[in-house]
Order: structure tokens, then sequence, then C-alpha cells
């Protein structure tokens, strides 16, 4: 009898042991937060072509400071950054608006979308509002149909996304 009693007690220890580890690093459900972020980007357009590259700079509620780079054609991009701690962040930009027509007085506009990074962002997602406006200077002109339109220009920014996440 003290034998079967032992080895229950054993087999009971040992089942607590296999379970320990993995409640202990049961993951805390996501919950949804609210992201702001702000701070300057420089944009190089080649407007004959649509092709943009970014950086970028700044501030976020769930980054604190950060860098980051960013690409795309046309209305449609992607950027990243990377934060305080070494997380990545990673967003897919559509812009719906892109006045430039007073390069002194540029606005443009679009949705962000959160598409995962890594470390604590690895399967972050979410959305926000972007909203760029600043300055441009326009290094190549070119002629259609007689008039001068930009073709290559950098662009000067402050920013801001305002939106929802959850990690």
């Amino acid at each position: 009898m003290f034998k079967t009693r032992k080895w229950n007690i054993v087999l009971a220890l040992a089942l607590c042991a296999l379970l320990l580890p993995t409640t202990v690093s049961a993951k805390k459900p996501a919950e949804q937060r609210a992201v702001n972020t702000h701070g300057e980007s420089t944009i190089v357009l080649d407007l004959a072509s649509g092709v943009w590259t970014k950086t970028y700079c700044g501030w976020g509620s769930h980054c604190g400071y950060y860098t980051g780079k960013g690409s795309g054609i046309g209305n449609t991009g992607s950027r990243w950054l990377i934060s305080t701690r070494s997380d990545r962040l990673d967003w897919h930009i559509v812009l719906t608006t892109m006045d430039i027509a007073d390069p002194e007085n540029v606005h443009i506009a679009g949705d962000a979308t959160i598409t995962g990074g890594t470390g604590r962002f690895e399967y972050a997602t979410g959305s926000g509002d972007v909203e760029y406006n600043g300055i441009m200077v326009v290094h190549e002109w070119g002629y259609i149909d007689g008039v001068p339109v930009p073709l290559r220009a950098t662009l000067t920014l402050t920013y801001t996304v305002k939106g929802r996440m959850t990690y």
C-alpha cells in the first residue's frame, strides 16, 4: 500500500512539473489600445515613376522614441519603425489625399494598417489615420503639354498617426 501511494505522489508531482511551464508562460490576452504617434519625416518622391522612400523619427505611445524607414509606389506603401526597446512595428499605408499644389503648404493624409512586427509587436494588428504637413522642395522639373510639373522632390513633413492597436 505504501508503494502505490508513493508512486501516486511521484506521478502527481511529475504532472505538476510538466504543466508548470505552460501555465507560467501563458501570455496575457491581447487588448485593444489607443495609438498616438508623432514625428518628423523626409520623403524623396519621384513623381515621374511614382516611387517614394522615406526616413522618419518620432515618439509613439507604445514605442517610446523610434526611428524608421518606408517606401512605396503611388498612393500605397509600407513603413517600419524600431522602438526604444528594439521591437519592430510594421505598417501598410494608403494615401487618400495628397495636396502638393503649394510647395510651401503640403498636406497628405491616409490610412495606416498595422501588419505585425517583432518582439512584443510580433502579432500586432490595428489601424489609424495618418496626417502629414510640411513643405516640398522640387529638384527637377518636367513638362506635360507645355505645363511645368515637378518630377523629383523632397518633402520635409511633420506627422501624426492616431488609431487603435492590439498586441
